[in-house]
């Protein structure tokens, strides 16, 4: 019985690391080839996902210059203006 277990447990966790290594590849390649869509200008999704994550860094570099901004305070239910960041 104890070998049988252990046979099982060696198979479940040879089944997940395939299944994660497979996933892993497909996402690595799906992020290689090129977005099918017009707009996109044939790039790749992961230059898709650098430009995006650039312009959130711009953005957020917007927004800590800012002198104050709105802020939703989930304690007192209402918009408040917080100061600086």
């Amino acid at each position: 019985m104890k070998e049988f277990l252990l046979g099982l447990v060696k198979a479940l966790l040879l089944t997940t690391e395939v299944v994660v290594v497979t996933f892993g590849v497909w996402v690595y390649v799906r992020g290689s080839n090129s977005i099918e869509v017009p707009a996109a200008w044939g790039i790749t999704i992961w230059q898709f996902i650098q430009e995006r994550w650039d312009a959130y860094k711009a953005v957020d570099v917007g927004m800590s210059v800012l002198p104050e901004y709105l802020h939703f305070n989930l304690l007192s239910g209402r918009m408040v203006t917080v100061n600086g960041c």
